[in-house]
């Protein structure tokens, strides 16, 4: 049996990609794994820390919780079987990261509109600790997606750009399975 690399959803916060992820290794058959989950785990081993990664990642501070994601994102990805990973926002802003995403995976790329972003980050309960100091969400997607744009481009193997109405996590997710399937394959039993 060959080995197929695993799918890894990337792109800014609020994307969907946890939610696109689990739609899409439900209908291809694979595991789902949520980047942050993992780290999380690696933060607190025994289960004390049950909130959200913006929590951890405002209670560590960026360098310790990027640390901690380097290594989420090596055991995923030197895991057996088929994975769909949903990945932090974040996890290409280190070269060590990209050279694993590059060299272990497919990477999916969900670049939703920044209005659509902003909307989703302002919505009741969605609260996230914010990473530019002082920016309302919009200006901070601005930053993020500055910084972070060539990162998702140059290792996206496919490339969905989202604008308002984002189609349903369901359609995303075959979107996904079919552009995959055109190359190598796509996870599966």
């Amino acid at each position: 049996m060959t080995s197929v690399r695993p799918v890894v959803l990337v792109g800014l916060r609020a994307a969907g990609k946890g939610t696109v992820g689990r739609v899409l290794a439900r209908l291809v058959g694979a595991r789902f794994l949520d980047l942050d989950r993992e780290i999380a785990r690696l933060a607190a081993p025994r289960g004390a820390f049950r909130g959200r990664a913006g929590r951890l990642l405002e209670t560590l501070g960026e360098g310790l919780f990027r640390d901690l994601e380097e290594r989420a994102l090596a055991g995923a990805l030197g895991r057996d079987g088929t994975w769909v990973l949903a990945a932090g926002g974040g996890i290409v802003e280190r070269a060590a990261n990209r050279r694993q995403l590059a060299e272990r995976a497919r990477v999916v790329w969900l670049d939703v509109a920044l209005d659509v972003l902003a909307a989703r980050l302002l919505a009741p309960g969605e609260w996230r600790p914010p990473l530019v100091p002082g920016e309302d969400p919009r200006a901070e997607l601005e930053v993020l997606d500055l910084r972070r744009r060539e990162h998702f481009a140059a290792l996206a193997e496919v490339h969905l750009e989202l604008a308002a109405p984002v189609p349903t996590p369901e359609e995303l997710a075959r979107r996904i399975e079919r552009a995959l399937g055109e190359g190598e394959g796509v996870p599966g039993p």
